[in-house]
């Protein structure tokens, strides 16, 4: 069975914390996983990965859409996009966007789906 990388681009505490509860305990308990935590750091990639963020601000940061682009078809967890105020261009980028943060009816893409 195939292990999938699951990197935590958090800060280091009580977010990550949160997050990596649900996630190993609820979303990522049926399959084959190895999580990194990599603090926000974007140094770690690797195909058939899992990237899971948070943002809230309109415009993701360039940096965080070139470690994306490093990485050969991501799945993204984009966490805590409560206003849904956030600019959606970089998913293209992804195999799949999970996005826990709620629905948004004006994000259309076929790859999107809320968790």
């Amino acid at each position: 069975m195939q292990t999938y990388n699951v990197i935590y681009q958090t800060e280091k505490g009580p977010k990550t914390e949160y997050e990596f509860k649900f996630n190993e305990y609820v979303l990522f308990a049926g399959f084959n996983h190895q999580n990194i935590f990599d603090n926000k750091t974007l140094t770690h990639v690797g195909d058939k990965s899992i990237i899971v963020y948070s943002s809230n601000k309109a415009f993701i940061d360039k940096d965080f859409v070139n470690y994306i682009s490093r990485i050969k078809y991501p799945v993204l967890l984009h966490c805590s996009n409560e206003s849904l105020n956030h600019n959606t261009f970089y998913y293209r980028r992804a195999k799949a966007v999970l996005r826990s943060g709620g629905w948004d009816p004006n994000i259309t893409k076929t790859n999107v789906f809320s968790v």
